[in-house]
């Protein structure tokens, strides 16, 4: 299905309770627990729905260093600038950025995974981009866990393959701005970024620039116990040119290895208008050792809509995901709905 991403646009709530965020954030596999926001006032976090299209990611959780603003498309101001007069600087956040103080949202909690190792999927964006590219206006974010077996406080927020932060400097178009001054950068990863014009982009989000959906592991946790976790995103250099991020909810998994494939299949591959067909979708795991916490996406046709099912709650239709749960060594498990055709 072709979207267009100018129509295409989020929807922002603000003044989320600490209760909603740990809702959207809890995702299969863990428990999250004692959500508290440090840093950040009422418009710098919130939940979103509608997101795909533009961000990659459905629905989850947003902060960032202004207003609601800051985010809300069309993309009409290259300079977009809320102060939230706020100056705090998280000992961890400037690790990556080492002046980023200003305006902070900040969300901290604990979880309590079922498996050795936590998952995410996130988006940064900033209107620093693209002039501030190479300067010290370097906005970062930061996803930090401490608790058993891990050696200290750790990021797990990075550029794919590589131990770098995620921060302006790091990940944008490939090219210094027109601001840039003598501070260091890198400029190989621009296959994580989309460039939304400055002032002027196609995607319905203020934000000038903002990376690919990335998705962030950290490993040799130990399942049933109790880890600390902190989401922190703040301005660097001034309050100006505003930042944001979104997180899909956190996952816990195990890491051994799996060989997981997904078979789809129809009654009726020409079915007559107001007619139901029934989809049948199956997970097969081929490996000689089970899995559990599987969750599956699923791709819903077009002009289909969801009549009924057999996960006995385990398929979420308005976001067309399946709870597959464990799925055995060397077996499968089937998902069969009804959808009427045109409706």
């Amino acid at each position: 299905m072709s979207v267009d991403v100018a129509t295409a646009a989020p929807t922002f709530t603000a003044q989320s309770s600490a209760s909603q965020l740990a809702t959207a954030l809890d995702g299969p596999g863990l428990a999250i627990q004692n959500l508290t926001i440090t840093k950040g006032t009422s418009q710098q976090l919130g939940t979103f729905v509608g997101g795909k299209e533009v961000l990659g990611i459905a629905d989850g959780v947003f902060m960032n260093t202004g207003d609601l603003s800051t985010l809300a498309g069309p993309n009409n101001n290259s300079a977009y600038s809320f102060n939230v007069r706020s100056v705090y600087a998280d000992k961890d956040l400037t690790t990556i950025s080492g002046i980023a103080k200003y305006d902070p949202a900040i969300i901290e909690f604990d979880i309590v995974p079922q498996g050795d190792k936590a998952n995410f999927v996130f988006a940064f964006g900033s209107d620093e981009y693209p002039e501030y590219v190479c300067s010290q206006f370097n906005d970062a974010f930061g996803l930090f866990m401490s608790g058993p077996g891990l050696n200290g406080t750790q990021n797990a927020a990075y550029v794919p393959g590589k131990k770098v932060g995620i921060a302006v400097n790091n990940i944008n178009n490939g090219v210094k701005g027109s601001k840039a001054d003598s501070t260091s950068c890198d400029l190989s990863n621009a296959v994580y970024y989309f460039d939304n014009g400055n002032g002027t982009g196609a995607a319905n989000l203020q934000l000038d620039g903002f990376t690919k959906p990335l998705t962030a592991s950290l490993s040799g946790l130990t399942a049933g116990q109790t880890y600390h976790v902190k989401l922190a995103i703040a301005d660097a250099g001034d309050p100006g040119y505003d930042s944001g991020a979104f997180f899909k909810w956190l996952t816990s998994t195990n890491s051994n290895p799996v060989d997981l494939s997904l078979t789809a299949s129809a009654s009726s591959l020409t079915p007559a208008y107001n007619s139901e067909v029934q989809l049948t979708y199956k997970i097969t795991n081929s490996s000689s050792i089970a899995t559990s916490l599987v969750q599956v996406g699923i791709d819903w046709p077009q002009g289909l809509t969801w009549v009924s099912d057999d996960a006995n709650g385990a398929f979420n239709p308005s976001k067309a995901e399946w709870d597959a749960g464990t799925i055995a060594a060397n077996s499968s498990k089937t998902l069969k709905s009804k959808a009427k055709v045109g409706a």
